[in-house]
């Protein structure tokens, strides 16, 4: 596979900026064809739209954002519902019978 370009990964990062729909795929694309944990995605999307950026569309502060990246922690159900909420998406947790 080619190595991206800064070019490439600059214009990628606009569009997650602008984009809430953008930016909402690319985390559904992640946790539904590319086996991304939910927690994992949402990192994945704070690194390409930028930490600051995330921040302030989240409303969290930039330290928060780095521990998300740097999966300093696990995080609970009502953070990651705060953190999809701003692109459109929210956990639906449930329960079946496999037996």
């Amino acid at each position: 596979m080619p190595k991206r370009t800064a070019d490439y990964d600059e214009m990628i990062a606009k569009q997650l900026q602008k984009d809430r729909k953008f930016a909402r795929e690319f985390v559904i694309v992640r946790v539904e064809e590319e086996d991304y944990t939910i927690q994992e995605s949402l990192a994945q999307l704070a690194k390409s739209m930028g930490q600051k950026e995330f921040a302030e569309l989240v409303g969290i502060s930039v330290s928060r954002v780095t521990e998300l990246i740097n999966e300093e922690r696990k995080l609970k159900v009502e953070t990651l519902q705060k953190y999809l909420k701003p692109f459109g998406l929210e956990l639906e947790i449930g329960l079946k019978k496999v037996a």
